[in-house]
C-alpha cells in the first residue's frame, strides 16, 4: 500500500497540481496569417460536431498592438457545414500575453452571424472543421 501511494505521488499528483485549460502549443493548430493585419490565426484541436453543426475555437496572436491586448480567444464558434459562408461569432477574451497567456482583460460577449468570403482565413477555419 506504501508503495501504490509513493507511485501516486510522483505520477499523478503533478499532473494533477498542473492541470489547467490555460491555452498551450498543443492544443492549437496554425490557420495562417490575416491578409490585412498579419496576425497569426489558431485553431484549437478539438471542436463539438452536431450533424452539419461545428462549434470551435480560435486564437489571434496579434502582430502589433495600440494597447495591452496582444492576443484574444473567441469562444464558441458556430457555422454549418451546408452553409459555410456563414459563422457565427462566440464570446471573445483579450489577453496581456500571447497565446492567450497574461491577465484576462474580459469577456465581449458575441452571438452575431457573419457572412465569410470565400478567400478569408475564417473561410480556411471553416473548411478545416468541417472537412469529411
Amino acid at each position: 500500500m506504501k508503495n501504490f501511494i509513493v507511485l501516486f505521488i510522483f505520477l499523478f499528483l503533478p499532473s494533477l497540481l498542473f492541470a489547467s485549460d490555460a491555452p498551450n502549443k498543443n492544443n492549437w493548430i496554425f490557420v495562417g496569417n490575416s491578409n490585412t493585419t498579419n496576425d497569426d490565426i489558431y485553431i484549437m484541436r478539438t471542436y463539438e460536431i452536431d450533424d452539419v453543426e461545428r462549434k470551435f475555437t480560435y486564437l489571434i496572436n496579434y502582430s502589433s498592438t495600440m494597447d495591452v491586448e496582444k492576443s484574444q480567444i473567441a469562444y464558441d464558434n458556430v457555422t454549418f457545414c451546408d452553409r459555410p459562408h456563414r459563422l457565427m461569432i462566440g464570446d471573445m477574451e483579450g489577453f496581456t500575453g500571447k497565446s492567450g497567456t497574461g491577465k484576462s482583460l474580459g469577456t465581449e460577449s458575441g452571438g452575431w452571424w457573419i457572412t465569410v468570403p470565400d478567400d478569408s482565413i475564417f473561410r480556411i477555419m471553416i473548411n478545416m472543421v468541417c472537412k469529411k
